[in-house]
């Protein structure tokens, strides 16, 4: 017997533009995780990534107030590997060719928050 509520099966969720707002926004929240958000919201998280893209093409995906602020740098691709800093350094290239060094002593939370970045613009 079906409870009042449930759908069926073969029946779809309609999610209005604010609930898909909600979900992507809390997607992107420290700590969370688009499979996080998924479980937490009931929808499949392959579903999210699509809202996230149709979203930031259509530009309706603002930063959040606590995004950090990004400047317009060039890329620069050498020949010529750079001299390793004296605490170690580490090259990180995206399957697209985006190159970021970080130093020994960088910060972890910044380093993920420029990852993310990136993997957002591509």
């Amino acid at each position: 017997m079906e409870r009042e509520g449930e759908r069926t099966p073969r029946e779809r969720r309609r999610w209005s533009d604010a609930e898909r707002r909600a979900v992507v926004a809390s997607s992107y929240a420290p700590g969370m995780s688009v499979s996080k958000a998924s479980r937490l919201h009931n929808v499949n998280a392959n579903q999210i990534f699509t809202w996230r893209r149709r979203l930031r093409e259509a530009g309706h995906l603002l930063p959040s107030p606590d995004a950090p602020a990004f400047a317009v740098v060039d890329l620069v691709r050498s020949a010529t590997p750079a001299e390793p800093a004296p605490g170690g350094a580490m090259e990180i290239e995206t399957l697209d060719g985006v190159r970021v060094r970080v130093w020994a002593d960088v910060d972890g939370s910044a380093l993920s928050r420029v990852l993310a970045a990136i993997r957002a613009v591509g």
